[in-house]
């Protein structure tokens, strides 16, 4: 008899801490994953931060941050970046874009299609100001489109000219 105790209350010991690790774990995964809305006064400015690489899509995969093996999960989606000016721009409450670049990386055309919307949001008659402690060709080109470009004392300009040239062989 005395087994038998044993036995069924290991079982329910492990029922017990099955059921209770699972709910934590919903709880831990869900609370990680609520989008909060910004609330907007009148005079709001919508504030870019390019520090990381430029994809063309973020992830709305709830595990890619824990199987990335590099450890790094930030990273900017091209698209998400340009709904957000799209919507800066319809919106009455934000008066401007403020770009505050690294040095992050993307292709020429990623670039191309970033500096096309905010030529876009331009148009809209709102101002757009564009920092920088190191400007390179990439950066420059965006920042370009500013009112405004900020660059401290400190800071530095790398600008050698922006071009491609395929090598041709016949």
């Amino acid at each position: 008899m005395s087994f038998l105790k044993q036995v069924f209350a290991v079982i329910t010991g492990l029922i017990l801490v099955t059921v209770i690790g699972f709910v934590l774990l919903v709880v831990i995964l869900s609370s990680g994953n609520k989008d909060t809305d910004a609330t907007l006064n009148g005079s709001s400015v919508l504030k870019i931060t390019l520090n990381s690489p430029i994809i063309e899509r973020e992830s709305d995969k709830l595990f890619d941050g824990i199987l990335n093996p590099t450890g790094s999960t930030s990273k900017t989606g091209l698209l998400q970046l340009r709904e957000a000016i799209k919507e800066a721009s319809e919106n009455d409450k934000v008066k401007g874009i403020f770009l505050d670049i690294k040095i992050p990386s993307a292709g020429i055309a990623t670039w191309k299609e970033l500096r096309d919307e905010l030529v876009e949001f331009k148009k809209s008659g709102k101002f757009i100001i564009a920092y920088a402690e190191m400007y390179t060709e990439a950066s420059y080109y965006i920042a370009s489109v500013g009112d405004e470009i900020y660059l401290p004392e400190s800071g530095l300009l790398e600008f050698n000219g922006m071009g491609v040239q395929m090598l041709y062989f016949k």
